[in-house]
């Protein structure tokens, strides 16, 4: 049995997978709600999702050149992606555990559905942090900002691969509990 693993899997996989679909932008853990008859437009095919073993995200280095981060879901690894919030002073990115690397064939057939063929879709399955808001961070204070597991329901979720950044090395503060 996978960790975290809980009744609503399947139907937040059906929300992040229509979000994809339709071209909705990236919310992160306040993920798209759909109604029951939206998410019964989604299909995975023969009720099977693979699990992959490596995560490859290619990035620019700091020097322009092209590298490529090659993450095993088995070993410790955390990842981070742009932030979907635009509000001003608000972080500049998002920070997840990954606890799984998936691909689905799926098929929508809805009303909405752009495009009626099978599409192979891939999926990180994530423990969401958040960022500290009384901690103070930054380059004014000589401190990197600490982040925490998210207090409530969003805790667990999706992430499109495409939208990892870089994986990161986040070094637990065991001082502050």
């Amino acid at each position: 049995m996978l960790m975290g693993l809980s009744q609503d899997f399947i139907p937040k996989l059906k929300n992040h997978l229509l979000g994809q679909l339709l071209g909705h932008d990236f919310e992160g853990n306040d993920e798209l709600e759909f109604s029951a008859e939206d998410r019964d437009s989604i299909h995975i095919l023969n009720n099977h999702i693979y699990s992959a073993k490596v995560l490859c995200v290619n990035y620019t280095t700091y020097d322009i050149c092209h590298d490529q981060d090659s993450m095993n879901p088995h070993t410790h690894y955390d990842v981070m992606a742009l932030s979907p919030k635009k509000a001003a002073g608000a972080h500049p990115f998002w920070y997840a555990y990954v606890l799984g690397v998936f691909h689905t064939d799926v098929l929508h057939v809805g009303p909405q559905a752009c495009n009626h063929s099978v599409q192979c879709m891939e999926f990180l399955w994530v423990c969401w942090f958040c960022i500290e808001q009384d901690y103070q961070s930054g380059s004014h204070v000589a401190w990197l900002p600490n982040i925490g597991f998210v207090p409530d329901d969003g805790t667990f979720g999706f992430l499109d691969p495409s939208l990892v950044l870089h994986g990161c090395h986040l070094v637990p503060a065991l001082t502050d509990g």
